[in-house]
């Protein structure tokens, strides 16, 4: 099975507008968006034999990734808090997923409740505007 040829300026374009992005910190396909030539290989969607196919490409990459000295390392530290706050963001929603299992089971047990004391009160013949002190005051059984 041959491979087709690949096409270089495709790919050179593909390249360029990852490196664009990465750089401008809005990568399409990056997950964490740093500035790697791993990450360059994801976004730009080109395996990384191809890429360093392309070396003056990476070398101009690599030099503006140098030329933004803090400026990466500011990025960098913002990708990792977001990390931070996404995982905590997970874990508050998976506290709050459970709280509201929690919620959903104790209502099906107090409407269960709620027609079992309906039922009683009409065994009884309790009405239901009578008071909780009043029904048990009601249904002692006289000495």
């Amino acid at each position: 099975m041959v491979r087709a040829p690949r096409d270089r300026a495709s790919d050179a374009a593909a390249i360029t507008a990852a490196s664009y992005r990465l750089l401008a910190g809005t990568p399409l396909r990056s997950a964490s968006g740093r500035l790697t030539t791993t990450e360059l290989s994801i976004e730009s969607g080109v395996r990384r034999d191809v890429l360093y196919q392309h070396r003056a490409l990476l070398d101009c990459f690599r030099a503006r990734v140098r030329a933004r000295h803090g400026a990466a390392e500011v990025i960098e530290e913002l990708i990792h808090s977001r990390e931070q706050a996404q995982r905590a963001y997970d874990t508050v929603t998976k506290a709050f997923a459970a709280e509201c299992a929690v919620s959903a089971r104790l209502r099906r047990m107090l409407a269960d409740q709620l027609l079992e004391l309906h039922r009683l009160r009409g065994i009884t013949g309790i009405s239901a505007t009578t008071t909780p002190s009043t029904a048990a005051h009601m249904t002692r059984s006289q000495p």
